[in-house]
C-alpha cells in the first residue's frame, strides 16, 4: 500500500504520541508499506518551525533529513499539475497544505494518511 504522511500523522509518528490511531501507526509500520512525505509537509512544517509554533529541538532541515532517512520515508515533490488541480476541487479546506497534500495523493493513487479518528471530506484516507 503507498501511504501519504500528512503533517500531523508525520509528527504524531515521529513523537510516538497517542493521537495517532493504532491502526494508522501500524500500517506506517509495516515495512511492506510504501511511506511518502510531501513537500508540502517539509514546507508547512518548516513554517511552523520558523513561526515558533512548532519546536523541534533543531533547524527543520536537519530534523526533516534525518527522520525522513530514518524511517524510509520518500520525498514527493509537487509538480505544476498537483498546484492548477486546485481550480477543480470542492472548497471543503482553507489550508494550502491540506489541499496540497491531496491533490498530491490524487495524482499519484496514494492513500493519505489522517490517522486522527476522523475522515477527512475528501475521499482515500486511511
Amino acid at each position: 500500500m503507498n501511504l501519504l504522511l500528512d503533517t500531523h500523522v508525520l509528527l504524531w509518528f515521529l513523537a510516538d504520541d497517542p493521537k495517532l490511531l493504532p491502526s494508522a501507526k501500524e500500517r506506517i509500520e509495516n515495512p511492506s508499506n510504501r511511506k511518502l512525505v510531501s513537500v508540502a509537509t517539509c514546507w508547512e512544517i518548516s513554517i511552523k518551525a520558523g513561526l515558533k509554533k512548532l519546536d523541534l529541538g533543531e533547524p527543520a532541515s536537519t530534523f526533516l533529513l534525518r527522520e525522513l532517512e530514518t524511517n524510509s520515508f520518500e520525498l514527493l515533490g509537487i509538480e505544476l499539475s498537483h498546484v492548477t488541480l486546485v481550480e477543480t476541487l470542492p472548497i471543503h479546506h482553507r489550508d494550502p497544505f491540506t489541499t496540497a497534500t491531496m491533490q498530491t495523493s490524487w495524482s499519484f493513487c496514494l492513500v493519505r494518511g489522517v490517522g486522527r479518528g476522523k475522515r477527512s471530506a475528501y475521499a482515500g484516507n486511511i
